[in-house]
């Protein structure tokens, strides 16, 4: 096995779809070659809150309405059981 040249070099890729607030991070490439390991400077992953968060913000706003609507006729239809079972 030879050494590689220095003048030779790699492109490695690591595809990451789906993204998350908790992949935020920096992510090292670490390669072993003749007999040594040798590591990548890192590549910082920062993941922008502001787009997440309102689309997170309206999600829970929706659902806090939406349970609210579901109690009222809940209760519409508890109390009209109610007075025609009277």
């Amino acid at each position: 096995m030879r050494p590689v040249q220095e003048n030779t070099g790699c492109v490695y890729n690591f595809p990451k779809r789906n993204l998350s607030l908790s992949d935020a991070g920096t992510y090292y490439c670490a390669v072993a070659t003749c007999g040594e390991i040798l590591f990548g400077n890192g590549t910082k992953l920062d993941i922008e809150r502001g787009e997440f968060a309102a689309q997170l913000s309206i999600f829970v706003w929706l659902s806090i309405i939406r349970t609210g609507v579901l109690c009222c006729i809940l209760l519409i239809f508890v109390l009209i059981y109610c007075k025609r079972h009277k």
